[in-house]
């Protein structure tokens, strides 16, 4: 390998501002490391003489490099049920709400955003907890619940659709009771359970681009990403949340991020279980007319009525009892 050039001050504000207008990630002083390292492959790749004129080239190709690019340069930080208090939330708080307006008949579905998922950890951490929530509670329809996990790294989102990970991966965070029931060992690697994958979906989305098509959520979790972004692109993101996020959703942010000017959002500060998360003013759960929101995922699954109930009625004794062989099949995996 020939010797990497000198990236000088110019040339590093430069490539700067290129990963700003691309993520919207501000990368900040000191770390010019991160061009010279991870992107001497492309250089020696592509030809270029030194960095100055690997951006010359990038910016030129288009599309061509600008994913190699943002793949390398972004940061995919996760471990498994990171910071612990937003799941303990999710668990003994938002669940059982959830739970109790689906038996009322006043929900049809749940619908999660995890923004910015990295290689998947945080979204499958979520599908474990509505999982082990469903065990617990035989009523709760599964078959509602669409986790929605994007990222704009397509090489992260690849690992994450595979759901294996190494050793290291599997040290940072995860109990080795949810390691045992969640997880398959194959060779000297770990395979996450159809259970837990089949209520992820992963795309790949920018969080600069308007998230409307993505269609509305109960509950965003949107953690230490917006810290990365200026301040003026940080307010256009949290805008552009709030404006998906349904009335009476809850927005979950990092535990050393803050929103100080929530209320210009409509947007109400919660302590739950030790976590700070928002909750969109409104009411306390979507109407009715929202069960025709976009895309299969929020359409339950039509079943037969049975004896003694309906396929709507969610504490039908019939329905439990195929519920919880239905769960217990799914962790078998």
């Amino acid at each position: 390998m020939s010797d990497v050039p000198i990236l000088d001050a110019a040339t590093y504000r430069r490539w700067c501002a290129y990963l700003e207008e691309a993520t919207g990630i501000v990368l900040g002083d000191g770390k010019d490391y991160m061009i010279t390292t991870r992107l001497a492959g492309l250089r020696e790749r592509t030809g270029a003489a030194d960095f100055a004129a690997l951006l010359e080239l990038v910016a030129a190709a288009g599309d061509r490099y600008r994913q190699e690019v943002v793949d390398a340069l972004t940061t995919n930080e996760t471990t498994w049920f990171r910071d612990r208090a937003p799941f303990t939330a999710l668990r003994d708080h938002v669940l059982p709400g959830i739970g109790r307006q689906f038996a009322a008949g006043d929900r049809h579905n749940l619908r999660v955003w995890c923004a910015a998922c990295s290689s998947g950890q945080e979204p499958y951490s979520l599908a474990m907890t509505v999982l082990e929530h469903a065990e617990a509670h035989p009523g709760f329809p599964l078959d509602r619940v669409a986790i929605l996990a994007t990222d704009i790294s397509r090489r992260a989102l690849a690992q994450a659709r595979t759901g294996v990970y190494g050793s290291l991966e599997m040290s940072r965070g995860l109990t080795p009771t949810h390691r045992e029931r969640f997880f398959d060992r194959v060779g000297d690697r770990w395979a996450i359970r159809p259970a837990v994958r089949k209520l992820v979906t992963y795309r790949s989305f920018n969080l600069l681009d308007d998230p409307a098509p993505l269609g509305s959520f109960d509950l965003i979790f949107c953690r230490y990403v917006a810290i990365y972004f200026d301040p003026e692109a940080k307010a256009r993101l949290l805008r552009r949340l709030r404006g998906v996020l349904r009335p009476g959703g809850l927005l979950f942010l990092g535990a050393t991020e803050s929103l100080p000017r929530h209320r210009e959002l409509a947007l109400t500060p919660v302590r739950l279980a030790g976590a700070t998360c928002y909750r969109a003013e409104g009411a306390d759960r979507p109407p009715h007319d929202e069960r025709t929101n976009r895309g299969t995922s929020d359409r339950p699954r039509e079943g037969k009525p049975t004896d003694g109930g309906t396929a709507d009625d969610p504490m039908d004794p019939a329905r439990i009892a195929a519920e919880m062989d239905r769960i217990r099949e799914l962790l078998r995996g």
